[in-house]
């Protein structure tokens, strides 16, 4: 029981410091030849807590995007 309530209160926590910064999140670059072709790049950003989780891999694209790197940004709107 302790346990759960220690990890209830982990996870308040970390909603309440998102809440606190809502422009908080991530500026990813992807590489995808199937999708995108060579030479070729998408910089993007989310505020999902995994970067890699639904936008930068979408089920419509051919081939499985490469991540080539990711930037923590306390403000990724203007």
């Amino acid at each position: 029981m302790r346990a759960k309530i220690a990890e209830d209160e982990l996870a308040l926590a970390n909603v309440e410091r998102r809440a606190a910064n809502i422009r908080a999140g991530y500026v990813y670059v992807i590489s995808n030849i199937g999708a995108f072709g060579e030479n070729m790049v998408k910089i993007g950003m989310t505020r999902r807590l995994e970067p890699m989780d639904g936008s930068t891999n979408s089920a419509m694209r051919p081939c499985r995007s490469d991540l080539m790197c990711t930037l923590s940004s306390t403000r990724t709107t203007p």
